[in-house]
């Protein structure tokens, strides 16, 4: 079995905000998978989560650890300098 990655969660403060921001970066909410606590946008081959960040911590069982940074980074990669372009423009509204 090839090692992939299904689901990136991210624990975020404001899930309604955070959502919209995905939205207009094309995103598609998944309505069956999604709730008022959680959303999900299903991509190509790859679920992203929206947790509010204090439920995620403690799901995820590391209130004793947990010093409030993540320590996660995610990459968005683009064919081309314009195509980056045209994405911070999405963002960035």
């Amino acid at each position: 079995m090839a090692p992939r990655i299904n689901i990136v969660t991210l624990g975020v403060n404001d899930i309604a905000a955070a959502t919209t921001f995905y939205e207009k970066l094309g995103f598609e909410k998944s309505a069956s998978m999604s709730n008022p606590g959680v959303t999900f946008f299903k991509g190509a081959g790859c679920v992203l989560g929206l947790f509010g960040r204090e439920a995620l911590v403690e799901d995820a069982c590391v209130q004793d650890h947990w010093s409030g940074q993540g320590g996660v980074t995610l990459a968005h990669n683009l064919e081309s300098e314009g195509a980056v372009d045209a994405f911070m423009v999405l963002a960035e509204k």
